[in-house]
């Protein structure tokens, strides 16, 4: 199953290695802002996508990292999660 996710992987990667460095780090930022800020579907959706797209970056670069480096990207995706989580929750 690995093999058939990096290999899935290899078009989307090249073309974000063909982006400017700074465009997926601001649309993942203002969808994050968008997850925090609106409450509702649409926050619950933009939050997903950041965790989505942090955890297939992690699932990629698994084996590289060690120990410390897996559980920090495991409490992060967590937290993002959380995130969206809380915005399905009304608004008080």
């Amino acid at each position: 199953m690995r093999r058939r996710i990096e290999r899935a992987s290899l078009t989307p990667m090249t073309v974000l290695a063909g982006l400017p460095r700074w465009l997926p780090a601001l649309l993942m930022g203002g969808l994050l802002v968008v997850g925090l800020a609106v409450h509702g579907p649409l926050g619950f959706l933009a939050a997903l996508v950041v965790v989505a797209f942090l955890g297939w970056l992690s699932y990629l670069s698994w084996r590289q990292l060690s120990r410390t480096q897996q559980m920090l990207r495991l409490v992060v995706l967590a937290l993002l999660l959380a995130v969206a989580v809380v915005a399905l929750l009304p608004r008080r």
